[in-house]
């Protein structure tokens, strides 16, 4: 699935507020506008990728 190359305006910035607001204060948020999203050994996408 492709969805938009950006979101419109204020979204980004309204996700972020929402996020934080639901998990630990010390949680870093980072979001990467990518070509694809690889498939997992199983086929499906990861869309959350935790840090290394």
């Amino acid at each position: 699935m492709r969805l938009k190359d950006s979101l419109e305006p204020g979204v980004l910035s309204r996700l972020e507020a929402g996020l934080k607001s639901q998990a630990d204060p010390a949680m870093t948020l980072e979001v990467r506008y990518v070509q694809e999203i690889p498939r997992t050994a199983s086929g499906k996408h990861s869309f959350v990728i935790g840090l290394k």
